[in-house]
């Protein structure tokens, strides 16, 4: 196997890794230039574009100098910034595949010292701001399916904007996830409740039972609660709140002022009979 050549720039004054474009290693026509960062520093390499995954993780045990039994996760850095595992030939080609098709000048890809505890989660200090500056100005989108996309870098700040992008523009369903998982959320969310997998007028719930993600589900064991989940997640307690984004729970508990303008457009008249009327709103003949 051939060895690939590397660089090292670090910052002096800090000791991070930054890098300097015009000391990129040149590269030969069947090469791609990597960028690897790994404990504050970023190691350039080239690599040939028909690399395996097993003489990449090759590579990068030795360029981090990990210990031969030491696990590492391997992440790489797509177009609009969302980090994806390595973790297969086939996902290491797809790396490959979607850098030449952009003409990207380097492959980006981080390394970590450990594995997830669970297919999807970040890795023992991954920290997601690495990946995209300014998220927290970003919205989250898709909440009713459990945080699995984010919204892009919205254009507005507006809860009406942002469902009707949600309506109208095309679903990414991320890379990390196996073919099956994107075919059965792309039939979930299909736009066109025609189309969408469990709202045929005759098929129905079969479609999702004969879906290949539920391949291998027992239904009736499912319909009995005797079928064990694929992941559990440690809670000290029934309040526990450690898998829940710190965005969300550490938001200050506060009720929306009302708008008076909306207020006062509403007809009052609509609520007779109700057992509680406010009294800022009660008008003369109400109070006689």
């Amino acid at each position: 196997m051939q060895k690939m050549p590397s660089q090292i720039l670090t910052d002096g004054s800090s000791g991070a890794g930054s890098l300097n474009s015009a000391s990129l290693l040149a590269n030969t026509p069947n090469s791609i230039t990597v960028k690897t960062a790994y404990n504050g520093q970023v190691i350039i390499t080239t690599i040939n574009k028909n690399v395996s995954y097993e003489e990449l993780c090759y590579e990068i045990r030795n360029i981090c100098r990990f210990p031969i039994d030491q696990a590492f996760t391997i992440k790489w850095v797509d177009e609009e910034n969302d980090p994806c595992t390595i973790s297969t030939k086939m996902e290491l080609d797809e790396a490959i595949r979607l850098y030449e098709m952009n003409y990207d000048s380097q492959l980006v890809i981080h390394v970590f010292p450990n594995v997830p505890q669970a297919p999807g989660l970040s890795c023992d200090g991954e920290d997601r701001s690495i990946y995209r500056r300014g998220a927290r100005r970003w919205r989250k989108l898709y909440r009713v399916n459990g945080h699995i996309f984010q919204a892009k870098r919205f254009n507005r700040n507006t809860e009406d904007y942002l469902f009707q992008v949600i309506l109208e523009k095309t679903i990414r369903i991320p890379r990390s996830l196996s073919v099956r998982a994107a075919s059965v959320l792309k039939g979930f969310l299909n736009k066109n409740p025609a189309d969408r997998l469990g709202c045929h007028r005759e098929s129905a719930f079969m479609d999702i039972v004969s879906h290949p993600f539920f391949k291998n589900m027992d239904w009736e064991l499912l319909e009995r609660k005797q079928v064990t989940p694929p992941f559990k997640p440690r809670l000290d307690s029934d309040r526990d709140l450690a898998n829940f984004p710190p965005e969300f729970t550490g938001e200050a508990v506060q009720l929306t002022p009302d708008d008076d303008h909306v207020i006062d457009n509403i007809d009052q008249s609509e609520f007779e009979g109700f057992e509680y009327v406010n009294p800022l709103l009660m008008s003369l003949e109400d109070c006689v």
